[in-house]
């Protein structure tokens, strides 16, 4: 038997961070599940789920991240995972990639958000960032219900305010492993 975790980091980026704590986890026995790590404005940041042998205590492995990453200033944050869903059915969805470009606006990010939600369209994954002062461009990976017509969605996007130019493109998502989220 395993117990499984969500585990935060955060820190100014440096060299060597992900050796440390990568080195900590196999040191702790851990089974890494799943992981995402990003540098945003100079900061890396990682949150992944493992599995740790089931008489691995929580606070032994917190403790022994926090030790492995202290040189590196990193703050860790460790909580178990649910795996019962409270809640909705589990519905089918199809998954997509979704490309957005436009102008650079307060308040885009939000309009596209809310129209995704009341749609029912899962965001999963995101990578955003600005082409210029003027233009953003952002890919997210989504999660669609079968049910909803996925080109109406390009459309209604492109719909939200002409002003922001917005453009959008559904593409089918492969589920292999690779660096796919952020191309």
């Amino acid at each position: 038997m395993t117990r499984e975790y969500i585990i935060t980091m955060t820190a100014e980026n440096r060299v060597g961070i992900l050796a440390a704590v990568t080195n900590a986890m196999t040191e702790l026995g851990a089974d890494l599940v799943e992981c995402s790590q990003t540098v945003v404005s100079g900061y890396f940041t990682m949150i992944f789920s493992a599995r740790f042998p089931e008489n691995r205590e929580k606070q032994v492995i917190f403790d022994h991240l926090s030790d492995a990453c202290r040189t590196f200033g990193i703050e860790v944050t460790i909580s178990p995972v649910n795996r019962e869903r409270e809640g909705a059915p589990e519905r089918e969805n199809v998954t997509k990639r979704l490309r957005l470009s436009g102008q650079n606006s307060p308040g885009i990010l939000r309009r596209i958000a809310v129209k995704m939600s009341i749609n029912q369209i899962d965001i999963i994954g995101m990578h955003a960032g600005r082409q210029s002062e003027e233009r953003f461009e952002m890919v997210m990976k989504i999660a669609i219900p079968a049910s909803f017509p996925a080109d109406e969605l390009t459309n209604e996007l492109q719909s939200i305010d002409a002003a922001w130019e917005l453009r959008a493109a559904l593409e089918d998502y492969a589920e292999a492993p690779g660096f796919t989220d952020e191309q």
